[in-house]
């Protein structure tokens, strides 16, 4: 495939939909195409297919080998918030989220359910996450990411900004899809 100059052959998108827990309805609902790879995601590629270590950033800014040996995931289980999909109410910085909101039901908290994955079809695939609003209050979501684990080290692949934020009410449930393909 040819492509034309100043086009982008790998696509990022994001959707995010808010869904009352009772009544299963629809609140609110977007789509928009992230701009967001962090400088990782090269650098993976970069080892990947010249099969050599690089140096990559970790969330606390600590640089780690990156390599075409290396193994990264982000299928995170349910009340693990320390990868997969991620989310704040912040800014996001350099390496991570600005304020990760915490796994949980106490104030200010969200319940991080599992990652899911799509299969792989034709030349996509989505990474997808529920959070679960069951603190007693609105808490409002201004920033979303992907963070991968290897082996100890954990890294962010990709960090957003979400604007304007969303506000998820108490016994709701916001979902994040992250999809990535070739165009």
């Amino acid at each position: 495939m040819v492509k034309k100059e100043g086009g982008n052959p790998i696509e990022l998108w994001i959707e995010t939909e808010v869904r009352d827990l009772k009544t299963g309805k629809v609140l609110e609902k977007r789509k928009w195409k992230s701009r967001s790879w962090s400088g990782n995601m090269i650098r993976l590629i970069y080892a990947h297919l010249k099969h050599e270590s690089i140096s990559g950033y970790t969330i606390d800014g600590v640089s780690t080998t990156l390599s075409s040996s290396s193994l990264f995931r982000c299928n995170a289980g349910a009340g693990d918030d320390s990868f997969g999909i991620v989310v704040g109410s912040g800014t996001p910085e350099t390496y991570k989220l600005g304020n990760q909101i915490s796994h949980g039901t106490g104030s200010g908290q969200l319940e991080y359910e599992n990652v899911d994955f799509s299969d792989f079809y034709g030349q996509t695939f989505t990474i997808s996450r529920n959070f679960a609003n069951l603190s007693g209050a609105d808490i409002t979501v201004s920033e979303c990411g992907v963070y991968v684990r290897k082996n100890s080290d954990v890294l962010p692949l990709i960090l957003d900004s979400i604007s304007p934020p969303i506000t998820v009410p108490d016994q709701a449930m916001l979902r994040i899809v992250y999809t990535i393909k070739t165009v």
